[in-house]
């Protein structure tokens, strides 16, 4: 599929939170005997550019890996699927289909105990507006396994013309892709999410939308406003999120966002979106629907939380010299000087009883087993070494930890707010993190962190916060406005 490009979009990225970004789910909608491959569909519809009585549809789907049947080969194992995808008309003609063949390979069978890693692919048409019953199966060539999935769908009218909003599509994933691959959009990677499910421990619920007929003129205000809302299952007023107002890039403009699901307790929802012109006062919302898996506190009591020794023995116990110097790494920004030094002075097996003592001392609930706080950093940690990294895949050790981002991401959390700033004529690409449960610990007003990519090659350094404490540089403005950076 070749990816649309649509004029005039907005570079403006707003992340409503951060945090790790595994594809994991927990729940399974359909039982294995009915949907062997744990195949989930999901579509979405947009703008069509160059034929407006069209639609630009999107199509999602995801099948659970450990679920295939993989051969080894010269020491490597691989999966073959047939897929096929069918779109009928109520009537059940066929307007499109289409099928193909896909491969994936792991390098040991011990990859597929990772019972949440999905398969995840994307392909388009260009269809009328209308209601359509949507088709799409797969078959595991090796075992012959198959799974189908039969969904009715309302292929949206958008013209354009007027203030209008594509369809709502949710996502794993959102990140800057410079490779325009299968889920490029608008300068970044979009990682659909067709099962609509979230784990509050894993993943946050990204979504992507576009905003169409936005008017510009003399005279006329050059800003608009979105807003973010979630709705329960039965579609009331449950939680509000900030509501922001742009300037306008033109006729078009992309929203790409994130919200939190950990304050969401389990269940189904709604994420409602809202655009104001505010040249017009016309508004325009869209709705869609996602689910949350049970809550930390929910699977803890079930013994299905994280698993903190599994992924960090030296967490619990400190073998050797190369766990210590590791375990000192992850505390670092945690302890203070007196503490490092007395943890420094210890052997292996004082180490671990202090560190034993270091957790205790920051679990917020001691009387109950699982201590949040330590999950919590240690969640921060592998979130920093995954994302912020400089040399993924080639260095001995992720060093994320390491950078400015990893480190503040490591201290504060994830921002309740991210706003990225792309290199433009006279900028440096920049990045502006905000924390609205910070004001106690900020110099004057809200609690901020600048980020400036020097060079242009994504090696983003803290040059401002507003933060007590952290590098203060009042003339950062200028620093982003130094020179050019061509590509």
């Amino acid at each position: 599929m070749n990816p649309r490009v649509l004029s005039n979009r907005l570079i403006l990225v707003i992340i409503l939170s951060l945090t790790t970004c595994q594809v994991f789910s927990l729940s399974e909608a359909l039982a294995e005997e009915e949907n062997p491959l744990g195949l989930r569909v999901d579509v979405a519809g947009f703008l069509n550019p160059s034929d407006t009585t069209k639609t630009y549809l999107e199509v999602y789907y995801s099948l659970r890996r450990h679920l295939l049947y993989f051969k080894e080969k010269e020491g490597i194992y691989t999966a073959e699927m047939q897929a096929s995808l069918n779109l009928l008309t109520k009537g059940g003609d066929t307007v499109d289909q289409t099928s193909w063949t896909n491969v994936t390979q792991v390098d040991n069978l011990e990859e597929l105990g990772d019972k949440g890693y999905l398969i995840i692919d994307q392909l388009g048409a260009v269809v009328e507006p209308g209601e359509y019953v949507l088709e799409v199966g797969v078959e595991d060539r090796l075992s012959e396994s198959w799974s189908t999935l039969r969904k009715e769908i309302v292929v949206p009218q958008i013209r354009g013309r007027s203030l209008s909003l594509s369809d709502i599509e949710l996502g794993y994933l959102v990140e800057p892709d410079t490779n325009r691959g299968v889920f490029y959009k608008n300068g970044y990677r979009v990682m659909p999410a067709p099962p609509g499910e979230f784990d509050p421990i894993r993943n946050l619920i990204y979504f992507y939308a576009e905003v169409y007929g936005l008017k510009s003129g003399v005279g006329l205000d050059s800003t608009y406003a979105v807003a973010y809302s979630v709705l329960s299952e039965e579609r009331k007023p449950y939680k509000d999120f900030s509501s922001r107002t742009y300037g306008k890039p033109g006729e078009t403009a992309v929203i790409m966002s994130a919200i939190n699901p950990v304050g969401l307790p389990s269940g189904d929802y709604f994420l409602r979106l809202e655009v104001i012109d505010n040249a017009t006062g016309e508004a325009v919302t869209g709705q869609k629907r996602f689910s949350v898996t049970e809550s930390i506190d929910r699977l803890a009591a079930r013994g299905v939380v994280w698993d903190l020794a599994e992924r960090h023995p030296e967490a619990i116990s400190i073998d050797n010299e190369k766990e210590a110097k590791l375990v000192r790494n992850q505390i670092l920004y945690l302890a203070s000087k007196r503490e490092l030094k007395t943890y420094d002075q210890l052997n292996l097996t004082g180490k671990t009883n202090f560190m034993k003592t270091f957790w205790e001392a920051k679990d917020p609930d001691p009387p109950t087993a699982l201590n949040e706080f330590k999950i919590q950093h240690y969640a921060r940690w592998d979130y920093a070494n995954e994302r912020f990294s400089r040399f993924r895949g080639l260095a001995e050790e992720p060093d994320g930890w390491k950078t400015d981002k990893g480190r503040v991401y490591i201290i504060y959390g994830p921002p309740d707010e991210v706003e990225r700033f792309p290199s433009d004529l006279g900028t440096k690409p920049w990045e502006k993190w905000n924390y609205f449960g910070l004001q106690d610990q900020a110099q004057e007003g809200m609690a901020y962190f600048i980020f400036l990519d020097e060079d242009g090659f994504g090696s983003y350094r803290l040059i401002h916060s507003s933060v007590k404490g952290e590098i203060q540089t009042y003339n950062w403005q200028s620093r982003v406005r130094m020179g050019n950076i061509m590509r």
